[in-house]
């Protein structure tokens, strides 16, 4: 399956081999899921947290409910999907978030 919002994904749970679509500003960032991490197309995994500006390690360890000290996208433990689809929805909360305020601050400059 493909997934590139909150909405397709709540209520479901990821699985090996999906795929996974990030959209901030007018870039996409495409990641597949593997047993222990998501894996970004072009080798350069915490992209997506650089871009949302935020901490991946501290991050991915709240939603995980445990602690994870590696990979570039922090690993969750082989096979916990649940776990990576908690932290593949927060994603997508904050990208959609930042979107909606990107949006506002262009709409207020241009008034």
């Amino acid at each position: 399956m493909e997934y590139s919002s909150y909405k397709e994904l709540f209520g479901k749970t990821l699985k090996i081999q999906d795929i996974v679509i990030f959209k901030v500003k007018n870039n996409e960032y495409s990641y597949i899921v593997k047993n222990t991490h998501l894996k970004y197309y072009n080798e350069y995994n915490q992209i997506i947290f650089e871009k949302l500006k935020l901490d991946k390690r501290s991050f991915c360890n709240k939603h995980y409910g445990y602690e994870t000290n590696s990979g570039l996208f922090p690993s969750y433990e082989i096979d916990d999907y649940k776990a990576a689809t908690k932290v593949v929805l927060e994603l997508f909360k904050l990208c959609d978030n930042y979107v909606k305020t990107l949006k506002e601050i262009v709409e207020n400059e241009l008034l």
